[in-house]
């Protein structure tokens, strides 16, 4: 892991200068903590949508009352 990483930092250093590199190494950063910081909101609405679902799951659920059948009435037939 310690070669592959002097490796690039070499290569990094030759391909874009010494004045360049940290400009680029700040950019990665940053990119890499917006990542960071977008996929943990991600995870935490999961969590808390998970949490509220389950939270609803626990409430009893009261049972619609029965509608009132209707009566038919003599003579009078279906069309």
């Amino acid at each position: 892991m310690g070669g592959e990483l002097l490796f690039l930092l070499i290569f990094g250093l030759i391909l874009f200068g010494p004045e360049e590199l940290p400009k680029i190494a700040r950019t990665i950063g940053r990119v890499a903590y917006e990542i960071k910081k977008a996929s943990s909101d991600v995870q935490n609405e999961v969590r808390r949508t998970i949490s509220l679902e389950a939270e609803k799951a626990k409430e009893p659920v009261t049972p619609a009352p029965p509608e009132p059948a209707q009566k038919e009435f003599p003579g009078e037939g279906r069309s």
